[in-house]
C-alpha cells in the first residue's frame, strides 16, 4: 500500500509537476499493489488514483500552523493493514519507476527512498528513459515504507505530532529507522522534478519538528547515507 497526501497547488508549475508524478504512478504501478491519496472529508479532488477522505488531524487548527498540513503517523495508521505485506508514504510530486517496486523484499522491516533531482519532464519522456538528472545527491527523504508487521509492533516508536511536510519530518523517521534495530533498505531509488525549495523554520509546523527531531536526535543520532544496506 502506497498512500500520497495530494497538494492543491495554486502554482501552475507545482501543480503540473505533480499531476506528472500522478500520471506515471498509475500508469506503472504493479497490480498487487494499492495507491491512495488520504485527505480531509472537505476535499474534493478529480486524480488518476483513488482518495480516501479519512484524515482528521490538521495542524493548522491544531497547533495554528500557517499551513493544513496533516500528520505522518495519521497517515501511515490510515493505511496499516493485514491486506498489505508492506505500507508507506511518498511525497505526491516523486516519480517513480517500474523497477522501483523491486526493492521490497522480505528481508527488510523498513525502506528509507532518496531521490535524484531531474529537469521537469512530461509523462511519455519519462516512461520511454528520457531523463536527464541535474543533481544526483539532493538532500532529504521522500518515502518511507515499513513491512505491515513490523510497523504494528515497532510503530510506537514515531511521534504522534510529526508534521508531514514541514521541515525534519524525513529526518526524524531516517533516524529511527537507522537507529532502532530494524533491518532496513536505503537507497536513492526515486526521481523528482527539480525547482527552488524555501523551507520554513521558523512556521509553528517547523519549530514543532524541530523539537521532536531535537529529541530523537538525543535517542538516536543523526542518519547516515549507506546506500543498500
Amino acid at each position: 500500500m502506497l498512500a500520497i497526501n495530494y497538494v492543491d497547488y495554486q502554482d501552475p508549475e507545482k501543480k503540473s509537476r505533480q499531476e506528472v508524478a500522478l500520471s506515471v504512478l498509475q500508469k506503472i504501478v504493479p497490480k498487487n499493489v494499492s495507491v491512495l491519496n488520504l485527505c480531509y472529508p472537505d476535499q474534493d479532488f478529480a486524480l488518476p488514483i483513488p482518495t480516501l477522505k479519512t484524515l482528521s488531524r490538521d495542524s493548522q487548527q491544531e497547533i495554528g500552523n500557517n499551513r493544513r498540513m496533516p500528520y505522518i503517523k495519521e497517515i501511515l495508521e490510515r493505511i496499516t493493514s493485514n491486506d498489505f505485506d508492506v505500507m508507506g508514504y511518498m511525497n505526491s510530486d516523486i516519480l517513480l519507476d517500474r523497477a522501483f517496486f523491486d526493492i521490497f523484499d522480505s528481508r527488510y522491516d523498513a525502506y528509507v527512498c532518496y531521490k535524484k533531482d531531474i529537469k521537469p519532464i512530461t509523462v511519455d519522456n519519462f516512461l520511454t528513459g528520457k531523463i536527464e538528472v541535474v543533481e544526483e545527491r539532493p538532500y532529504g527523504v521522500d518515502a518511507v515504507f515499513f513491512k505491515t508487521e513490523w510497523w504494528k509492533s515497532s510503530g510506537s516508536l514515531f511521534s504522534e505530532e510529526c508534521i508531514v511536510g514541514e521541515s525534519e519530518w524525513d529526518t526524524i523517521y531516517n533516524s529511527i529507522i537507522q537507529g532502532c534495530g530494524a533491518k532496513y533498505f536505503i537507497g536513492r531509488v526515486l526521481y523528482h522534478a527539480v525547482h527552488d525549495r524555501i523551507w520554513s523554520i521558523d512556521s509553528r509546523g517547523a519549530i514543532n519538528n524541530k523539537l521532536i527531531w531535537d529529541r530523537v536526535k538525543s535517542v538516536y543520532g543523526i542518519p547516515k547515507f549507506e546506500e543498500g544496506k
